[in-house]
């Protein structure tokens, strides 16, 4: 590791941010994190030669944007790499002043806003053909009751932009059965300043959901497609990704995904979720990400770093097209799934053989633990109390609806 080379800024410092450490410590690149949530901790692993405590950029941009260009004294030209939603607007919205100092390897403002406002996503689904869930935007409640003969329970809840509706109640959305819960939860988000939508439930479990992760390079060429299938949800069917694995490409998939990007002359990262609906036979899209994902180590294990293609690119280098990758290769957030099954799992769908499959699998790889880096899993240990706290109030709340 050589202090001439460009470093690589990673912006957050939780799992998403830890599996970007790790890629880009095969390159042997200065690896910088900026972190600035009070649960973050990848900054501890062995490959990071720095880190800073900066401003949350949800609370106050500017100071975010200040602290950044502070840093960028000490790594001038650095590559801005961002692992969160809320980074990624920051960066996009003051790339002129930040582009003086770094190079930031996020898409357009304009890519940005249609793809992290979840709105602007579903209207280009239904311009351009792509499935998608049917999907309602009342702004007041007297708006909502006039869906009510529209809207077919159980429904689904969520935010236009879902970083700061995590934020306040620590869920990506709320799933309902009841007219009245409808308009319960419909109330306490507009409470709390959300902009929300309604939109039908897909049914079907964690193993019907899957993902294209793409990158379009700064020309606008794409460089490589990897999918992969969520196999369980951190919580089931509403949450993140807790179990994966690689595998086919999927011809519907490809063909929403790419006619998405085209569409819209796309540039950068962007992982499409789709759900297949057993009801018409479609893939349906859910949401577009425009930044590295949680399982993002998955795909380097894979045989394709993404973090390194990214990389080089704003390093000015020559990059090539990576078509091969293994298959059936699984990444594990141990400590989630196994919360999860102690917790949430009742009356989920799997044999207990099928839940340890992914653990018997020899091409596998773990959110944390790394027997080369061990500290970041140490930490999430000791991290363990607040979260079984919150997971154990959680399914309290969902006993109570």
């Amino acid at each position: 590791m050589t202090r001439e080379a460009r470093p690589a800024i990673v912006i957050g410092a939780h799992i998403n941010a830890l599996g970007v450490i790790r890629s880009l410590a095969q390159i042997k690149v200065p690896i910088v994190v900026v972190h600035f949530n009070t649960n973050d901790f990848t900054y501890c692993s062995r490959y990071v030669s720095k880190h800073y405590r900066v401003p949350d950029p949800k609370k106050n941009e500017k100071a975010f944007v200040a602290a950044l260009l502070k840093i960028g004294k000490d790594w001038p030209g650095g590559i801005l790499m961002p692992t969160n939603d809320e980074s990624v607007m920051a960066l996009v919205r003051n790339r002129a002043r930040l582009e003086k100092h770094f190079r930031v390897a996020a898409p357009s403002l304009k890519h940005a806003q249609l793809f992290i406002e979840k709105e602007n996503t579903y209207r280009l689904c239904d311009r351009i053909g792509v499935p998608c869930p049917k999907t309602y935007t009342p702004r007041t409640l007297a708006a909502l009751r006039k869906f009510r003969k529209k809207i077919m329970l159980p429904a689904i809840i969520k935010p236009v932009t879902s970083h700061d509706f995590v934020a306040d109640f620590n869920t990506k959305l709320f799933r309902v059965n009841t007219w009245e819960e409808l308009e319960r939860d419909f109330k306490r988000s507009r409470a709390r300043g959300h902009l929300v939508m309604v939109q039908e439930w897909i049914p079907g479990g964690d193993e019907q959901i899957s993902d294209e992760y793409v990158y379009y390079d700064r020309r606008g060429k794409e460089r490589v497609m990897a999918p992969y299938a969520k196999v369980r949800l951190n919580p089931p069917q509403e949450g993140v990704t807790r179990v994966g694995y690689t595998n086919p490409h999927k011809p519907p998939l490809v063909k929403s995904m790419r006619r998405l990007m085209r569409a819209v002359k796309y540039k950068g990262l962007a992982a499409a979720n789709f759900k297949h609906d057993h009801r018409d036979g479609k893939y349906k899209l859910i949401e577009v990400n425009v930044r590295f994902i949680r399982p993002i180590a998955l795909f380097t294990k894979a045989g394709v770093n993404i973090p390194e293609l990214v990389y080089r690119d704003y390093n000015d280098e020559k990059i090539s097209t990576v078509q091969k990758r293994t298959l059936g290769v699984y990444w594990i957030e141990i400590y989630a799934d196994l919360i999860n099954f102690l917790l949430r799992d009742r009356g989920m769908p799997w044999t207990l053989k099928e839940y340890i499959k992914p653990y018997r699998e020899k091409n596998k790889v773990f959110a944390l633990w790394d027997t080369d880096d061990k500290k970041p899993f140490i930490w999430m240990l000791f991290g363990l109390p607040r979260k079984y706290w919150f997971m154990f109030t959680d399914c309290l709340r969902r006993l109570g609806r």
